[in-house]
Order: structure tokens, then C-alpha cells, then sequence
């Protein structure tokens, strides 16, 4: 893991090295020559060298913090420690010899005042308290661990070097005093604040004050025992490694502030917060006993010691127990999704969810212990409702426990809230706390608002219409007049629009049935004049059978136009009935055999042939303009006419060869009168009745006709007809 402050350094290989060196350092101490010249540069450059270490990680510590309140923390951190490595530097350059005498008086004040900045330094770092409900309770664990660790260090450190010392120079007491209360604050530290933030920065800077004190006792035994001090020995291993145990609790604590460790870990280290006041008692408890039993003396101080902690430790417990209590409220109060809060009899705040810091914008820090009102905006009435709430007492089921009020955010927000207060009893008329809610009342009132703004606009709006409706009502009164003459005037039209077309259809009709009569004898007598024995001239041969053959085109145009007529006067009268599709079109068959054109047409109907519900004459009609237009608009290449069976119904098709119809005209080709090109220099004459006719036909018979142009060219007609199903009727023999 490389980091922003060193970040060609690991950690693991920062642990390495360091490791690496401390062996050398001790293999050195017990294996190195005895030469005092080289134990003295040697054992005090390397802590000299150690001691600088610490000072420049600090320096770049505070160099590359970010955070203002972190920064001058490291500043005094670095003070006291530069302190250190100063005093270390003029011990090597005065050859101070470990003696008394002024320069060392001054030079262990200096070392206390140096221990006096860390200490500002340690208090000024940043904290994560644990999650309790009173910091009481934390307070009393914190001052029993304490005396008990002191009372623990002084009988078993202090006291026995205490009478030699103060004859000697009881300033060299210092050195015990700062390693005391270091330990002290370090404890401390671990006890005060929370697991999961706690570095692991804690636990070296303890090891590294249990390392000071071990080279610290060792120091002053040789002065109690009228020995010089000299560098280079065993002595100096405890301050070198408390020297790489800083360096290392500093580059922790600024290179990796949220190294993880494993839950198991948290837990344990957890359990031990909660056990560190009873096994310091404990231990100072044990220890009289032990010292009694090898001494034969009773320690006095040690046993009332234990036993005043002893009761302190009896009112933590009963403290515990209340907090026990208060803990059931503090998990309901945490599980309710709304701002909720416990307040005591005086109405200060105790404990509230994270909904009531959310809406406020606090932390609970600065909520805890200040009083609910200044949090509400309270009028007269409200001020004296709360008043009368929080009166022990007064029951308070007289009083209506809910109100609205408003309350004040830190940034000065003020939001409605609904405010519910419920007393937490603990016998009759004992109350011991309040229980309360603040509904956020934002959502409804701006629903409450929105209504009130609809309901005004429904109300304006409504205005406006009957005003307008004032207005309007002439106007609609005029435009019906208008209305309904105009509809009379259509009505008019319609009726003379009506008898035209009937006029049309007469004349039409008249004109149809004049033209029949006239055109059957011309036909029969030129049907005559070719079917008689006397030869005719080529010549005349030809013009006969040219007018036979329009005077037939002009009769089937006639007989068009007047089943048209009845089509459209519902006087065609149709009766379908069963057909055999290859009997219908035997006769069609033999007419195309003989037509111009006739040969190019395949017929492909299946076999067995469908039986279909059709009347015969509109069949032949159908398929004769069907066949008639793909001769005449086809003129080259094969028609094929086929037959299939599609969900009981019989599809008939038929597909040419020719230039196809343009997809932009095809849902108009069966209109009446359409056609394709409809200027007089068309080289194929039709009058746009015949697909027209076909519809006409296929629908009247509840069937379906469609077009389509087919690939790569040509078009297909397709004609849906129902289907009869003809069971077959098996005769047994008998």
C-alpha cells in the first residue's frame, strides 16, 4: 500500500527495514567490541540518529495534512520530539557525564516541557468518541484506570527508588513522571475513543513509552547504585526501540489513518475497553496481595487503594445499569424512521436518532444536554404548553401532548414539525425522562398549499366560465340558427343531389336497354350474313368480324353498365349456391379458348376441384374481367388462373406477366371510372368498370379481393370465396 506522504514506502517494507536494523543494533550491543571509544559515538549516534528519524516523519507529517486542526497537532508533536533529539544531541556534544549539576537540571526541564508538547500535541488530534449514551459513565472508567495504573507504576516502580533518589537528585524523577502520564493519556486514549477509527498508531506509542520506561529504570537504578551511565549497553535498547516504535506510530497514523483490521480483532479490542477499569483494579488488588505475602507486611496504601476503587467501580456499575436501561429507549428511539429524541425532566436533550440530526444539520455532540426550546421557534401559548408537559407534576393525559411548531435548523431553515411528547415512568408520578417525535410537517403543508392553490384556481376558473358561459351562450344560440339552416340547405341539396343521380341512373338504364335491342339484331344479322353458304369476300369476311367483335364489346359494356345500375339500386338480385370451381369455368374456358389472346392462359385449379358458395352469373363475371384485363394490359407472356383452399375459404389467383401496377395507384384501382392512364392516346381502350365491378361482386358474395404486384414483374389479382365442405358418404355393401 503506497502512500500520498511516502509514496515509495510500504508499510510492510518500512516494518522490514526496521526490524532489519534493530537486529544489527542488538546483535552489535552483545556481540560488538568493548572499545569505549566506539560504544560511546556508536550507541549515541544511533539514538541520536533514531531520534532525528521522528522529528523529520513528523515535520513531513504535518507538511502534508490537510486538515488544519490535524496540522498544528503534528506541529506540537513535532516540537517536543525536535526537543528531544536536541537534549540527545548536546548529551553527545557536552560528554555529559550522568551526574548532577546544573546543565542536567536544566536539560530534564527541558525534557519535561518537551513531554508537555506532545502531550498538547496528542489532546489535539482528532477524536471519535464511543458510542454511549453518557460520557459519565466513560469519565469513571477513565479516572479508576487511572489511579489504579498510577498506584499500580508507584508501588511497584517509583516507591522502591523513591528514598535514594530524593537524596541524590529527585529531578531525575522525571524521567518516570513523563512515562507515567504518557501511559496515562495512551490508555486514555484507547478507552475514550472507538474501535473501528482507533489507529493502530495507539498500540505502538504504547510500546514505545513501555520501551522508554524499561531504559528509563535501568538509568536510574545505575544513579541509585552509584554507577556512571555509559553508551553503548543494553540500556540504550530500550530508547532506540522506542524511538523506531514513534517512527513508526507516526508514519501509521499519517500514511494509513483507516488501516483495517479484522473484525475479530474490533471485538476483542471492544471487550477490552469495556474490562480495562475491573483488571486494573484487579491487578493493584493482586499486587498488595502478592507483596504482603513475600514481604510479610501489609501495604496500606495499595489495600485502601483497592478498596475505594473497589466502590468506584460499584457506582460505574450502577451507572452501567442505568445505561442498560436507557440503552432499550436508544435502540427505540434509533429504530423510528422519524426525528425522535429523550429529554430529561428539565427538558435538555439526552439522546436523539440520526432522523433528529439529519432535519437539524447537526452532529450529537453539540445537540446533548442543551435545552429543546432553543431548538423551537415557541410563541407565548407555545412556550407555556411545553412548560406544562415537562411539569412532573401535572398528569400528562390533561394536556394535549401534540403540537405544531416550528423548528430551527443550524442553517437557520425553519421547518414544521408536529411535536409529541410521552413521559417515561418509572413508578406512580415518578417520571424519569420524555420520549418525543417531530413529524416533518413539510410535505404536507406544501400538499395542504397546493390544494388551497388548485381549489383557488378551480374557483377563478370557474368564475371565468360562468362569465364566459354569459357570453357564450347568444353566440351558440346564433351559430345553432346558422347550424341549422345550413343543414336544411344541405338537406335540400342532398334530396336534388339525390334525384340527379336517380336521373343519371334512369338515363343511364334507358339508354342501356335502348342500346340492347338495337345491338342484338345488328349482331345476329352479321351472325347471319357469316354463317351464310354464299362465300363473302375476304374483304367483307374481315369488316364483318371486325363490327361483330366491337358490337360484342359495346353489348358486354351495356350489360355492365346495367348490372351496375341494379348493383347500385339493389335490383341485381345474386343466389349463390354450391359450385364446382371446374364446372363454373368450363363455360369461361371455351369462351378464352376462342378469344384473341385465350391461349396464353393456364388453367390451374385443383383436383378434386373446392366446391364454393357463389352465384354463377357474378362468378363469371368476376373472373371474366379478371382474365379480360390481364389479356389486354398483359399482352405478352402467360396468365395463369389457380385455385387453393385457405381456412375454409377457396383463394382463386390470377397472375400476369405484364409491366405490373404502380404500388402508388393500387388502392384506387377499383374505384368506379379509374384508370391507370386516362388520356385519350391509350393504346388499350377500357372504361373502368370492371375491377369495380369485381369488388362489387366478391363482396356482395362475403368474400375478398386484393392486388399486388408481383416479383420480379406483373400483377396478381386474389379472390377469396367461402368454401362448402362436402362430406363423403361411404356405402357399405352388403
Amino acid at each position: 500500500m503506497e502512500t500520498r506522504l511516502f509514496p515509495k514506502i510500504r508499510l510492510a517494507s518500512l516494518l522490514l527495514v526496521m526490524a532489519g536494523f534493530l537486529f544489527l543494533y542488538s546483535f552489535w550491543l552483545l556481540r560488538g567490541q568493548d572499545l569505549p571509544f566506539e560504544r560511546f559515538w556508536i550507541g549515541n549516534l544511533t539514538i541520536i540518529f533514531t531520534s532525528a528519524l521522528t522529528v523529520y516523519l513528523a515535520w513531513q507529517a504535518s507538511r502534508h495534512s490537510a486538515n488544519n486542526r490535524t496540522k498544528i497537532a503534528w506541529v506540537w508533536v513535532t516540537a517536543g520530539l525536535g526537543i528531544w533529539f536536541l537534549l540527545n544531541s548536546v548529551h553527545l556534544l557536552s560528554f555529559l557525564p550522568s551526574s548532577t549539576g546544573g546543565l542536567a537540571l536544566f536539560l530534564r526541564a527541558a525534557y519535561l516541557l518537551a513531554a508537555i508538547l506532545i502531550w498538547i500535541g496528542i489532546s489535539r488530534f482528532q477524536r471519535h468518541l464511543r458510542p454511549v449514551l453518557s460520557i459519565n459513565g466513560l469519565l469513571i472508567d477513565a479516572l479508576l484506570t487511572s489511579i489504579a495504573l498510577v498506584l499500580l507504576l508507584w508501588k511497584a516502580w517509583v516507591q522502591p527508588l523513591a528514598g535514594v533518589l530524593f537524596n541524590l537528585d529527585s529531578s531525575i524523577l522525571v524521567f518516570i513522571f513523563v512515562d507515567l502520564v504518557t501511559l496515562v493519556v495512551i490508555l486514555n486514549i484507547f478507552l475514550f475513543n472507538r474501535v473501528e477509527k482507533l489507529s493502530a498508531a495507539v498500540l505502538w506509542s504504547f510500546l514505545a513509552i513501555l520501551a522508554f520506561s524499561f531504559s528509563d529504570m535501568n538509568y536510574i537504578s545505575q544513579i541509585r547504585n552509584a554507577q556512571n551511565y555509559t553508551a553503548g549497553t543494553v540500556l540504550d535498547l530500550g530508547w532506540v526501540v522506542g524511538n523506531l516504535c514513534i517512527l513508526i506510530a507516526i508514519y501509521i497514523y499519517a500514511a494509513h489513518p483507516h488501516l483495517s483490521r479484522p473484525a475479530i480483532i474490533n471485538r476483542a479490542l471492544q471487550r477490552s475497553q469495556s474490562m480495562l477499569p475491573i483488571v486494573s483494579i484487579l491487578l493493584l488488588g493482586w499486587y498488595a496481595l502478592i507483596n504482603w505475602q513475600l514481604n510479610g507486611r501489609l501495604d496500606t496504601l495499595s489495600l485502601w487503594g483497592t478498596a475505594i476503587l473497589g466502590l468506584g467501580l460499584l457506582v460505574r456499575q450502577g451507572f452501567q445499569a442505568g445505561e442498560n436501561a436507557m440503552e432499550q429507549y436508544a435502540r427505540l428511539v434509533n429504530s423510528i424512521a422519524e426525528p425522535a429524541f429523550v429529554c430529561d425532566q428539565q427538558g435538555r436533550l439526552r439522546l436523539v436518532n440520526s432522523a433528529f440530526l439529519e432535519i437539524l444539520e447537526m452532529n450529537s455532540n453539540t445537540l446533548l444536554g442543551q435545552p429543546l426550546h432553543q431548538y423551537l421557534r415557541l410563541q407565548t401559548e407555545d412556550e407555556a404548553w411545553l412548560q406544562q408537559l415537562l411539569n412532573h407534576n401535572r398528569p400528562l393525559k390533561k394536556y394535549n401532548s401534540s403540537r405544531e411548531l416550528i423548528l430551527n435548523t443550524a442553517g437557520g431553515i425553519p421547518i414544521p414539525v408536529l411535536l409529541t411528547l410521552r413521559s417515561i415512568e418509572a413508578g406512580y408520578r415518578q417520571h424519569l425522562a420524555y420520549a418525543g417525535t417531530a413529524h416533518d410537517l413539510r410535505l404536507q403543508k406544501k400538499q395542504q398549499a397546493d390544494l388551497i392553490q388548485a381549489y383557488d384556481q378551480v374557483e377563478n376558473a370557474r368564475n371565468e366560465l360562468e362569465r364566459l358561459n354569459s357570453g357564450l351562450e347568444q353566440i351558440v344560440n346564433e351559430k345553432t340558427f346558422d347550424l341549422q339552416e345550413a343543414y336544411r340547405t344541405l338537406e335540400e341539396q342532398n334530396k336534388t343531389l339525390q334525384q340527379l343521380d336517380q336521373l343519371k341512373s334512369d338515363f343511364v338504364s334507358l339508354v342501356s336497354h335502348e342500346l340492347r335491342a338495337p345491338l342484338t339484331n345488328i349482331r345476329g344479322g352479321i351472325e347471319l350474313l357469316l354463317a351464310s353458304p354464299n362465300q363473302q369476300p375476304e374483304r367483307v369476311a374481315n369488316t364483318l368480324q371486325r363490327v361483330q367483335s366491337e358490337i360484342l364489346r359495346l353489348s358486354k359494356f351495356t350489360e355492365t353498365i346495367l348490372d351496375l345500375s341494379a348493383l347500385d339500386a339493389n335490383r341485381l338480385p345474386l343466389y349463390p349456391e354450391p359450385l364446382n370451381l371446374q364446372t363454373a369455368c368450363s363455360s369461361l374456358q371455351q369462351y378464352f379458348d376462342q378469344a384473341v389472346g385465350g391461349e396464353r392462359i393456364l388453367w390451374q385449379i385443383g383436383n378434386p376441384a373446392p366446391v364454393i358458395l357463389a352465384d354463377q352469373k357474378a362468378l363469371h363475371s368476376i373472373l371474366f374481367h379478371l382474365l379480360d384485363n390481364a389479356i389486354k394490359y398483359a399482352p405478352e407472356g402467360a396468365i395463369t388462373l389457380t385455385s387453393s383452399t385457405e381456412d375454409e375459404q377457396v383463394c382463386i389467383q390470377v397472375e400476369d406477366c405484364g409491366p405490373g401496377i404502380d404500388p402508388e395507384i393500387l388502392p384506387f384501382i377499383f374505384e368506379r371510372f379509374y384508370r391507370a392512364n386516362m388520356t385519350d392516346s391509350q393504346i388499350v381502350y377500357g372504361h373502368g368498370l370492371g375491377l369495380y365491378m369485381v369488388k362489387r361482386f366478391v363482396e356482395a358474395m362475403e368474400g375478398t379481393i386484393q392486388a399486388e404486384t408481383a416479383r420480379p414483374h406483373g400483377t396478381i389479382f386474389t379472390v377469396r370465396l367461402p368454401i362448402i365442405k362436402v362430406e363423403k358418404k361411404v356405402i357399405s355393401e352388403e
